[in-house]
C-alpha cells in the first residue's frame, strides 16, 4: 500500500517537474519572440 503511494508520489514529482520545464521553456520562447517583434 505505502510503496504504491510512494511510486505515485515520484509520477506526480515527475510530473510536475515537466510540467514546470515545460512551462519556463515557453516563457523564454515567448520573451525571445516578443524581443524579435517589438
Amino acid at each position: 500500500m505505502l510503496r504504491d503511494f510512494e511510486i505515485e508520489c515520484n509520477n506526480c514529482a515527475l510530473f510536475l517537474n515537466f510540467g514546470i520545464a515545460s512551462l519556463s521553456t515557453l516563457n523564454i520562447t515567448f520573451m525571445h519572440c516578443k524581443r524579435l517583434f517589438v
